[in-house]
């Protein structure tokens, strides 16, 4: 009874907090609940961006891009259908996908796709880059120059950075969970596509949704564990356990919210800002504050609005929510084909 009535105000209380703020995802066209796919704006007709939503409809395990396995056998047709919803809303060919090996390394490693080697991936029917070796090759970003592949980024809770040079039309993406911004993807990512010939004036980003700065739970200081206070001193951004700008503490109606979600209670009541850092990140690499674009959706508290008819039910997957049977969201980044490539296709 506790945790509906909790709901019940937290779902209120969200309600209240979006109709704050202006910079929100549109609702899709089509399909708007079973196979949910929002525009990216990166200010370019050379592009094409979009990332997904969670579905209301088990059929499709509600839109998941999970890459089956040994053990999950029985999402190789869920994911062929969602792949094909995709591309087919988006029109590209899927085979030309990008996909990591195995999950996300949160290293902050990116690759240039035109200097990878790459194979089919049996269990997606996309790409997977390796080394000239044979071995596979990990990352946690990736960007390019050329037409020739359509990159993807997974994520349930971590935010995905689309960039796109709108001159040179060079671009990129990465997965931005906290471990890989504090290993240096952001920079990692920009200087990957400065190499290609992006002009970092030129750069428009957009950051996808993810926990959310107000909902990013994070354990500061003397409650941090060891092992995450490490993940700074390696990386060499110890500074960044002093600096203050990028925490927040929520307010009492806040940790109503997210208690409501998690069933449980808000432990620390401060958060990581991890888009605000992201964002402080771009323009320290010379991203003009002109070009950064946010979403300010929340994928662990965020639902669709009851005029949808689907009220109570979440719009994004998320891991902290969901786990351990969480969904994963695709974001996806093409340049369009030129004619005269597309002239000369087989």
């Amino acid at each position: 009874m506790l945790w509906n009535t909790l709901a019940s105000l937290g779902f209120n209380l969200i309600r209240k907090e979006k109709s704050d703020i202006d910079s929100k995802t549109p609702r899709p066209k089509e399909d708007p609940t079973i196979s949910p796919i929002y525009p990216a704006t990166l200010k370019s007709d050379r592009v094409v961006a979009a990332f997904t939503g969670k579905g209301t409809s088990s059929q499709n395990d509600y839109f998941s891009f999970h890459r089956p396995s040994s053990k999950t056998p029985g999402q190789t047709n869920t994911l062929a259908l969602n792949l094909r919803t995709l591309a087919g809303h988006l029109n590209f060919d899927p085979t030309r996908l990008t996909w990591p090996n195995g999950n996300w390394p949160h290293s902050g490693h990116v690759i240039k796709a035109e200097e990878c080697s790459w194979v089919s991936d049996p269990s997606t029917g996309g790409l997977v880059p390796i080394t000239h070796g044979n071995r596979p090759l990990t990352y946690d970003g990736i960007v390019t120059r050329t037409s020739r592949f359509v990159l993807g980024v997974q994520g349930a809770d971590c935010p995905s950075v689309f960039l796109c040079d709108t001159k040179a039309v060079v671009i990129g993406m990465l997965h931005a969970g906290w471990r890989p911004v504090v290993r240096g993807i952001i920079h990692n990512g920009l200087s990957a596509m400065l190499d290609l010939g992006a002009n970092a004036s030129d750069i428009v980003a957009f950051i996808s949704p993810g926990v959310g700065d107000n909902y990013n739970e994070f354990q500061w200081d003397d409650k941090m564990e060891q092992k995450v206070k490490a993940v700074f001193i390696e990386a060499g951004r110890e500074e960044l356990l002093q600096e203050h700008s990028i925490r927040y503490r929520m307010t009492e109606q806040e940790k109503l919210v997210l208690s409501s979600v998690l069933r449980r209670e808000c432990s620390s009541g401060t958060t990581f800002r991890l888009v605000h850092w992201v964002a402080e990140e771009l323009r320290n690499c010379g991203v003009l504050p002109v070009h950064i674009i946010f979403n300010h959706d929340s994928t662990i508290v965020d639902r669709y609005p009851t005029e949808a008819g689907v009220q109570w039910i979440f719009r994004y997957h998320s891991y902290r929510r969901e786990r351990p049977s969480h969904g994963l969201a695709m974001s996806v980044l093409f340049i369009k084909h030129p004619i005269s490539e597309l002239a000369h296709s087989p």
